[in-house]
């Protein structure tokens, strides 16, 4: 493209750090389509050029994953060590990251610690590392082997690009795309079994103290406060579902929900009916396939209706969710006393007659 370097670097990394810090996203959905558009700016047009590009890709997509990771540690889980929610939310009490904080706390390196690093959900030990407070050099220089599961996804790009190309070599580089796409996605799979296979040995080997509910051999100091909020949420999510139950939801709320669910299917039929115009990434005019040269056109009338009525799901969803947090705080005094099993007085000469109603 017409870009220079250092807009175009700047960009993709300042979106893939942004993404990167969302926990729902995973490394994949980011090195796919940064380094299709940096494999793509570099060029492709000869076997040397291919090879640098792979290269530049997955150095620059190792580089991202690296401050992310930093940023994870010590923006999240250095300043929130000792935040029950955080633990929480990310199970950090757990016997896996038991076993991770006794590998993680061994000083110098190793391939366990290694495979902990690299092979376990990127967000959760990230934010371990900070709440054991562990130095940023290290945990980087044993999170880099992450750079194995990077490289079949830039080479995948690569490949991708080369076969859009009309040449005696197109089969054999889609073939090689496909190769290496499954290749990416196996590595990472790999490495999780392996950590479920270290975690399990790890156990066996310590049994005496995980059977022992008095030790304290690498457990959280917080644990029991994390036992007792997620027993506290189980307990509000056991009675905001009695009080807002499908036998309890007053009638509109019951128009609400059927024509959300109407809404929600109407939408999953209609991908049936071509809503987006075609658009492939092997083609080899590349953006030229985009109609009048606009992204926003790929979408047929049919998609924006399928787009709409997603959002008019939404909308019910959130009507519904409303409803639900009204309802609980209404009836929150009664709740309680319910758990209690003592009556709570009220005072309903102090009320107004329409409340008291």
């Amino acid at each position: 493209g017409a870009s220079p370097w250092p807009v175009v670097l700047s960009v993709c990394f300042f979106v893939a750090i942004v993404l990167f810090l969302l926990p729902p996203v995973s490394g994949q959905m980011i090195y796919l389509p940064i380094s299709l558009i940096l494999i793509e700016k570099y060029g492709y047009d000869s076997a040397e050029r291919l090879t640098v590009a792979i290269l530049i890709a997955t150095v620059f997509c190792t580089a991202m994953k690296l401050v992310a990771s930093s940023a994870q540690q010590k923006l999240i889980g250095a300043p929130f060590a000792k935040s029950v929610t955080v633990k929480k939310a990310f199970g950090l009490h757990g016997p896996t990251f038991r076993i991770a904080r006794s590998i993680l706390s061994v000083r110098g390196f190793s391939w366990k610690k290694v495979l902990v690093l690299i092979g376990m959900p990127d967000w959760p030990i990230s934010v371990l590392c900070g709440v054991l407070d562990l130095a940023i050099i290290p945990v980087m220089i044993g999170t880099s082997p992450e750079m194995i599961k990077i490289l079949p996804n830039c080479m995948s790009m690569g490949f991708l690009l080369k076969s859009r190309e009309a040449t005696d070599m197109q089969n054999t580089f889609n073939t090689l795309y496909f190769t290496a796409f499954v290749v990416a996605l196996l590595i990472p799979g790999s490495l999780t079994l392996g950590v479920a296979v270290l975690v399990k040995r790890e156990i066996d080997a310590h049994k005496d103290v995980f059977d022992d509910p008095n030790s304290s051999w690498f457990r959280d100091p917080q644990e029991a406060e994390i036992l007792l909020a997620i027993e506290k949420d189980e307990k509000e999510a056991e009675r905001l579902q009695r009080l807002t139950s499908w036998n309890v939801q007053p009638t509109w709320v019951h128009m609400v929900m059927l024509a959300g669910a109407v809404c929600a299917s109407l939408s999953l039929y209609m991908q049936g009916g071509k809503p987006f115009a075609p658009f492939q990434f092997q083609d080899k005019e590349g953006l030229g396939q985009l109609p009048d040269g606009k992204v926003v056109n790929l979408i047929k009338p049919a998609g924006w209706a399928i787009v709409g009525l997603a959002g008019v799901t939404t909308l019910f969803l959130a009507i519904f969710k409303l409803w639900s947090a009204v309802r609980s705080k209404q009836l929150e005094t009664n709740d309680a006393s319910d758990l209690t099993g003592k009556p709570v007085e009220r005072e309903e000469s102090s009320l107004p007659a329409t409340a008291r109603l």
